[in-house]
């Protein structure tokens, strides 16, 4: 720690700070100057899009004595892990990151409780009976997100189906047009409601909400009318306090940190317009989330090629031989592996 009794910390983005995923770890930010005052300085570096750019400033905070460094982008692993091993007296954690040990620890999110929640909501509001998922390239983190709001869409809609795009971009040059294209053709091909993993951006939910269609969006900056029907939102901020009070009383360590329903994972308030009892079975989904109850995996389930990957009676991840994280269910192990990367039976289209 710092002379004084002072924590200094610092968050390493890679894109624009204003952008969603950004934005989420800010919030933590200033909650932490918040609950800490006096006691702890914060800084932070945005638009790292190189991985020269991103580990120049790893590098010079670490140099300057920073405390804790969190590195806030899925994509980093290998870069935070270099930086890590190159400053063993500063202590790093990866957002959304699967290595921890010595100096280097990890938080992440339980992406399919809100997800399922959303989809509960989007399978009762579709008047065609077919849906669309707007996506990046497939890691692990979108198809538990992706699967998880499937499955509400089938528990709200069993007839309903999800067509897919996967654009195998995020955030690069022409990423708006791409998504307002991928929008049109599905909107052409009958979907009335557009969610997947890119709806954090503003032009997968204009595109959607401009063509007359709702969507479920994950910025609840994005909650702008009643065309879309919730957010599913992010908070790291409880996690963040407590991180950097750990620094601040000794007590950090590198663990692999996960963030559950009611701890920063939540969903907004869900459009006035939509059915009572549809908005009543969200709310009771997420009290029990908010309880520490998640049936989402329990089988049977079937992915898209007919293959049985839960039987009845067993849950996901039941006979992984891979024990989990300290504080992880066998199942939140399961949906952040590799084994993550198959589609539920009411989508169409493969994981890519």
């Amino acid at each position: 720690m710092s002379a004084g009794g002072k924590v200094r910390a610092a968050w390493l983005h890679q894109t624009d700070i204003e952008a969603w995923w950004p934005s989420t770890n800010e919030t933590g930010r200033v909650e932490v100057e918040r609950a800490f005052g006096a006691r702890v300085e914060t800084f932070y570096s945005a638009e790292l899009h190189t991985d020269e750019a991103w580990l120049t400033a790893a590098r010079e905070y670490a140099d300057a004595g920073v405390d804790i460094i969190y590195a806030c982008d899925l994509t980093v692993g290998e870069l935070v892990a270099q930086v890590a091993a190159e400053f063993p007296d500063t202590r790093f954690e990866h957002c959304q990151g699967l290595v921890a040990g010595g100096n280097l620890g990890a938080y992440r999110a339980a992406r399919d409780e809100h997800g399922y929640v959303s989809g509960l909501l989007a399978g009762a509001a579709t008047e065609s009976g077919i849906l669309a998922a707007v996506e990046g390239n497939g890691p692990p983190h979108d198809l538990l997100y992706l699967d998880a709001w499937a499955l509400g869409v089938r528990a709200s809609n069993p007839d309903a189906v999800i067509e897919t795009r996967w654009l195998g971009t995020y955030h690069e040059e022409g990423q708006d047009e791409r998504e307002r294209v991928a929008v049109a053709e599905l909107v052409a091909e009958g979907a009335d409601v557009i969610g997947g993993n890119l709806a954090e951006n503003p032009a997968v939910v204009e595109a959607a909400v401009e063509s007359g269609c709702c969507a479920s969006a994950h910025d609840a900056r994005l909650c702008d009318g009643d065309r879309v029907l919730d957010a599913a939102t992010l908070d790291w901020g409880p996690h963040l306090v407590r991180s950097v009070g750990s620094v601040l009383d000794g007590s950090w360590s590198a663990r692999q940190a996960y963030v559950r329903y009611g701890e920063g994972v939540d969903n907004t308030e869900p459009a006035a317009w939509l059915p009572a009892e549809a908005r009543a079975r969200a709310k009771a989904a997420a009290d029990a989330f908010r309880a520490g109850k998640n049936a989402i995996w329990d089988g049977p389930l079937t992915d898209n090629t007919g293959r049985l990957v839960v039987p009845a009676g067993r849950r996901l991840g039941d006979d992984s031989e891979v024990p989990p994280p300290a504080g992880w269910s066998a199942t939140e192990a399961y949906l952040n592996s590799p084994a993550m990367s198959w589609l539920v039976d009411n989508i169409r289209g493969s994981a890519r």
